[in-house]
């Protein structure tokens, strides 16, 4: 279980969808993933550990300052979170040690957030 700045306690379960439809997320959500999303398309795939690690700084601010913002409540706050907790690990894959990892924590990271607009409006 884990607490994050919004003050709940969650533990990470397959995001669903509210009976078919999107969820509503709050505006600066929405803008703190699209503000990962451009990061990581604007990232250049690279040999070089050190850019990894830079990228993982920069995202790691984005997604503090969404939880930091975080105003819904409900399912759909529940739901969120089960969307974003998976990105914490992908980022301590990016912080990896090992070129590998960190390029496959990259694909996974990049699949994972265009994943936003299936679940969210």
């Amino acid at each position: 279980m884990l607490l994050y700045s919004c003050g709940h306690h969650h533990t990470a379960s397959a995001v669903v969808l509210d009976n078919g439809n999107k969820w509503a997320a709050n505006p600066e959500t929405t803008t703190g993933i699209n503000n990962m999303i451009n990061m990581v398309e604007a990232f250049a795939s690279s040999d070089d550990s050190q850019a990894y690690k830079k990228l993982e700084s920069t995202l790691s601010d984005e997604f503090t300052m969404i939880f930091k913002n975080c105003t819904m409540q409900g399912e759909a706050h529940n739901q969120l979170h089960n969307y974003l907790l998976p990105i914490k690990d992908l980022f301590d894959g990016l912080k990896s040690k090992e070129l590998k990892t960190q390029q496959d924590s990259f694909e996974k990271l990049k699949n994972h957030l265009n994943l936003y607009a299936t679940f969210f409006k």
